[in-house]
């Protein structure tokens, strides 16, 4: 009996630590790639006024330094959860932006083809639609797999890219302060 009631305890607890943020219900805990992650934080990427992505960041340890979250070995996750429909052509020239931003002409130039075949993921999608999940995972010794809404989009290859993409969150010249600070657990 002891047992059962242990288990309700866990699963109730469990479902009590989901966070809601801007009505998008994010997981306490996620698997990627075999590997059980954790919510450290999130936040909403907000755009002229207007909410534009809820944004969730998972890794295999809480941190709430940025320099942790980005060196932080193993499998990570960073979702968007997208709450309007948003070119994808706009939302590639925002990554653009932010990895110019956090990462220096010298890492930029090496990535050069990388930043190519990232963005050729997303070429030819026309629109992001509200409600859809994106998620960008990185696994280490293969780099960054992307997916929407469950279905794999591509791969690509590097921790340094991946760790580049992560910039644009969580590196000195963020997206935006408020959220970096709530993937942060602030």
């Amino acid at each position: 009996m002891s047992k059962i009631v242990a288990v309700v305890c866990l699963l109730f607890s469990l479902h009590a630590q989901a966070l809601e943020v801007d009505g998008v219900r994010l997981d306490e805990r996620v698997q990627v790639a075999g590997q059980p992650l954790v919510l450290n934080g999130a936040g909403v990427r907000t755009f002229l006024f207007m909410d534009v992505y809820v944004a969730a960041l998972y890794l295999p340890s809480r941190q709430t330094s940025d320099e942790a979250a980005l060196a932080e070995p193993g499998v990570r996750r960073i979702e968007l959860h997208v709450l309007r429909d948003v070119p994808a052509s706009r939302v590639l020239a925002a990554f653009r932006k932010g990895m110019v931003r956090n990462n220096s002409e010298q890492s930029l130039a090496v990535l050069a083809p990388r930043v190519a075949a990232f963005e050729h993921l997303f070429q030819g999608m026309g629109e992001m639609a509200a409600r859809s999940v994106i998620a960008f995972d990185g696994v280490p010794g293969e780099g960054l797999r992307a997916s929407i809404d469950g279905k794999e989009l591509g791969r690509v290859a590097g921790d340094d890219f991946y760790r580049a993409l992560l910039s644009i969150w969580l590196g000195a010249h963020p997206a935006q302060v408020d959220l970096k600070k709530g993937l942060l657990g602030g």
